[in-house]
């Protein structure tokens, strides 16, 4: 999200009229908070709208986790997620304003998450089980190749290629880009 220089003259306030209550007001926008400021006989309504890829968030259809970190993300509430196959949620950090997407992301024990391919790359951590990770290229489903992989692994999955995650226990597997 752009950032707002909310000290320079904005909704046509002229220079030299932003006084101490503007600054208050400002806040507020910046926390995305909806409010009413009178300057001049004239009254501006703000209201923070929301961004494509937080619509986009929502469509997903899991929890958006909110705030400044994040203890331990093996606890947060998830939900199934239906284009995964597993089960998630997202991780909005304050600060970030959508510049990267985080989530975390549970495999069922035995299970597999749905085939993916992504244009750029996706940097995978580990964070308890093991398994292994399907790669092939798109329309050549005879060549895959697979790499194993633990608690603590970090790899990428390698451009427009297809991938898919397999948990090999009894156990879920988390694991979070």
């Amino acid at each position: 999200m752009p950032q707002l220089n909310l000290k320079t003259p904005w909704y046509g306030y002229p220079l030299g009229l932003w006084d101490e209550e503007d600054d208050r007001l400002a806040e507020k926008v910046a926390e995305g908070e909806y409010f009413q400021s009178k300057q001049r006989e004239r009254t501006v309504n703000v209201a923070k709208r929301e961004t494509s890829y937080e619509m986009w968030l929502k469509e997903e259809g899991i929890p958006v986790i909110e705030g400044y970190g994040v203890e331990d993300v093996t606890v947060l509430p998830r939900e199934p997620w239906q284009r995964t196959g597993g089960s998630g949620a997202y991780i909005d950090l304050k600060g970030m304003e959508g510049f990267t997407g985080m989530y975390v992301c549970e495999i069922p024990p035995g299970g597999a998450l749905n085939p993916e391919s992504h244009l750029y790359e996706e940097l995978i951590y580990i964070l308890s089980g093991f398994g292994a990770t399907e790669i092939w290229s798109a329309g050549d489903d005879q060549r895959k190749m697979h790499f194993e992989w633990q608690q603590g692994s970090l790899f990428a999955m390698p451009l427009n290629t297809r991938h898919r995650m397999i948990n090999g226990s009894r156990d879920p597997v988390f694991f979070s880009p």
